[in-house]
């Protein structure tokens, strides 16, 4: 252990951010903070100790009572706790800063303050220690996570006890909440070189294929405190079986699965899926990789007299096809359906939240949304007998599987547990049938469509303009996917939606809508470049949220299209002034692409390359600085920079790329200009008009505002705003005189 980190989860990152954008002070606490020291551990929960002070006490309620933060108060993911009075001060002291990192995109870091590591050994040591033996050896382990880590991160004016000697009986646990207060001087320490060193262990060659055999993964799970969940029938019907840890707070769930061609069980992590394997996998996984201490917990509980019996009161598992076999996503779709009793929309009970956001019925159960709008059944985490109806939006991977929802009800906004991974919000495929085809009716009526019919292609069957409901059809029914015109990105499945309603299709046309309900995920936009790469021809429509993350957003999108030259990054960065004070930049990267065989590089190329972006981007900050009346000058930062590599997909060819930074205020208007300035030098460049910008006006700030604003009617032929694929949209700012669009008239030579 040589650094101290904690991965984190979307969710977790945005409540790290908002609460750091509103100035609140708080610390990593709990075993969040003791796991930045232990990432073999798996502890999805974050715990944060709030500053008290009564200022700090009212941003914090203000951030509650305020409807634009992007997390849940009640998410299971996130625990808040104030500090006692007095408290704080002391542990913000002694705290210590590690990074956060996403889990699912490496690239995205927060830094965390943490409680220091001898304050944490106190409270940890402090513990109330109850009857469960499971949770006195919970204690202990973190003690010892806590006490190697004081050797790589030594802790200032204090030294802590080995919690080795605990189990010893060398040393209580009330003996090192002593030691830790106190000082060493209060107890005598054991003799070290008397003690057992694990290290001088010479491991013995075992039959692990025998003992994968032997030792069942679910008794395993039980000797670490694990139960299985509650809606485990044990019938010997299932297919999958789900373990959660004894822990307070703890959401992590294991699957366990059974296979035919073999000899055990597996196991995989639902909300870590590159932690599965088997019984023994997971035991050296707990044991922090020690094999000494892996055999000797396997050998307890295989020489237990009452194993067999243990084994043999194990409820059997349905055998699993092979495909889903470990399939995280298959597990969690299923237990998604199932926990939030989903169904499509029918009736219009289910529509009335749709309704008061000014939607129409027409618009909701539209061939295009048909099944991508749902209803589900949560429950009151407080007062489990109460139950709602609520409407949410499934995020299907791009293995077709559902991993996410975005809930909504009035006032009300939540995620399941969990990942969302590379999921998106998709309205339905557009499918041609390639032959007479024969469909099934709800009524069991037959309607026959020839031969090029068109229509969307869902989970429930097939939709047609002409009639209702899902037509059924037979398994090797033929279609060929319709490419659409034009790819709708938008912030959330609401607004796009309400852009469909805003701005109905016209003869011909065909839409892809596309939300990552949020700001999307380096895995989301993973998925996004993928769609975009497969519809070269499609135009590209930049639909988010008039606000700074919106517009980030957009630019940003511009970089998915890998055929595109430009590749630029709009990043919020964070700092504090000389008075302590948080405050914020935008940086904005020009990233320029383009590859040329290897053989033909050379010096004289690379400048000419160089020479010839410079322009592109002195013409760019020209249009750009012309529109900021008033406004410090925009300019690029530092000394541009070249880096040639070797093209992975094409090594006979090299990738030459020039960037350049510009730094940017964080004013709505200026990045506003900056969008317009980035698309028009990107379609520039690739020689088309493959990207447009729909922004809503900043006062409505996205398109279901201005669907309200309108009471739900559709954009005038002469809005700047309406569009088809066909035209490009016009700024709804124009009509406000609020800003210009800048032009780039430099030409690559």
């Amino acid at each position: 252990m040589n650094t101290a980190f904690n991965r984190i989860s979307e969710t977790q990152q945005s409540t790290l951010q908002d609460l750091n954008r509103n100035g609140i002070r708080f610390l990593a606490a709990g075993e969040f903070a003791i796991d930045a020291y232990d990432q073999s551990r798996l502890n999805p929960k974050l715990t944060l100790l709030i500053d008290p002070d009564p200022t700090n006490r009212e941003r914090f309620e203000s951030l509650k009572a305020n409807p634009g933060r992007r997390f849940n108060f009640e998410s299971d993911q996130i625990r808040f706790k104030m500090a006692g009075e007095g408290e704080f001060e002391q542990l913000y002291r002694n705290r210590v800063e590690h990074p956060a990192i996403r889990r699912d995109d490496p690239n995205q870091v927060e830094s965390v303050p943490h409680i220091g590591i001898a304050d944490l050994y106190k409270k940890t040591a402090k513990v109330t220690v109850d009857s469960s033996p499971m949770y006195v050896e919970k204690v202990e382990h973190n003690l010892s996570v806590l006490f190697e880590a004081s050797k790589v991160f030594p802790v200032k004016d204090i030294k802590l006890p080995d919690p080795s000697w605990i189990k010893q009986g060398k040393l209580t646990l009330e003996d090192a909440f002593d030691v830790a207060n106190s000082g060493p001087k209060h107890v005598r320490f054991p003799n070290r070189n008397k003690m057992d060193d694990s290290n001088s262990y010479k491991p013995v060659s075992r039959d692990l294929k025998e003992l994968r055999g032997a030792l069942d993964i679910e008794i395993v799970l039980r000797h670490y405190g694990y139960t299985p969940s509650s809606k485990n029938k044990g019938n010997g019907n299932e297919t999958y079986r789900i373990y959660k840890p004894d822990v307070p707070d703890s959401t992590q769930r294991i699957v366990v699965m059974n296979r035919a061609d073999l000899p055990y069980k597996g196991f995989v992590d639902l909300n870590n899926s590159s932690f599965k394997g088997d019984s023994i996998e997971f035991v050296k996984t707990m044991e922090q990789g020690d094999w000494k201490r892996t055999f000797e917990t396997i050998d307890r509980l295989l020489g237990n007299p009452d194993y067999p019996r243990m084994k043999q009161s194990v409820a059997e598992l349905r055998p699993t096809p092979s495909k889903n076999y470990l399939n995280d996503e298959k597990v969690i779709q299923s237990e998604l359906i199932k926990d939030y009793k989903a169904t499509f929309v029918k009736t219009d009970r289910h529509l009335e939240y749709l309704r008061s956001r000014a939607l129409d019925r027409s618009t909701i159960l539209a061939p295009e949304f048909a099944t991508q709008v749902i209803s589900v059944v949560t429950t009151n985490s407080k007062k489990p007998e109460q139950t709602f109806q609520n409407t949410a939006f499934p995020l299907v991977s791009s293995s077709g599987n559902m991993l996410s929802m975005d809930i909504r009800a009035n006032g009300f906004k939540a995620f399941p547990e969990g990942e969302k991974g590379d999921a998106l919000w998709m309205s339905n495929q557009k499918v041609e049938l390639t032959k007479d085809t024969s469909f099934r009716s709800s009524n069991n009526g037959i309607i026959d469509f020839p031969k090029g019919t068109q229509g969307f292609l869902t989970k429930a069957g097939f939709v047609h303009n002409n009639f209702s409901g899902f037509l059924a059809f037979e398994r090797g029914t033929e279609f060929k996917h319709v490419n659409p015109t034009s790819i709708i990105l938008s912030e959330s499945p609401i607004d796009a939606l309400s852009f469909h309603q805003l701005n109905p299709p016209i003869s011909g046309e065909n839409r892809l809508y596309i939300s990552a309900a949020g700001n999307p995920s380096k895995l989301q936009q993973s998925h996004i470049s993928s769609i975009i790469g497969k519809n070269p021809e499609a135009k590209v429509v930049l639909a988010n949220d008039a606000d700074n993350p919106g517009i980030r957003f957009s630019v940003n999108t511009v970089a998915l299209d890998q055929k595109s030259m430009l590749k630029p990054d709009l990043a919020f960065i964070q700092s504090t002034d000389k008075d302590g004070q948080r405050v914020g930049y935008n940086l904005l990267t020009l990233r320029f692409e383009g590859t040329v065989p290897t053989e033909k590089l050379s010096e004289k190329l690379l400048e000419a390359t160089n020479s010839a972006f410079s322009n592109r981007v002195s013409g760019f900050l020209a249009d750009q600085n012309s529109n900021q009346i008033g406004a410090q000058a925009l300019k690029v930062e530092a000394t541009p920079e070249q880096v040639v590599s070797v093209n992975p997909k094409q090594p006979s060819e090299s990738i030459v790329s020039n960037s350049f930074k510009i730094k940017l205020s964080n004013e709505t208007k200026q990045l506003a200009n900056v969008l317009e300035g980035v698309v028009a030098l990107a379609n520039d460049l690739n020689k088309s008009d493959r990207f447009i910008v729909a922004r809503p006006t900043i006062a409505q700030k996205d398109f279901n505002n201005e669907l309200k604003e309108r009471v739900g009617k559709a954009f005038d032929s002469t809005s700047p705003l309406r569009f088809n694929s066909e035209q490009t949209i016009s700024k709804h700012e124009q009509t406000k005189s609020e800003q210009t669009k800048p032009s780039n008239k430099q030409k690559l030579s």
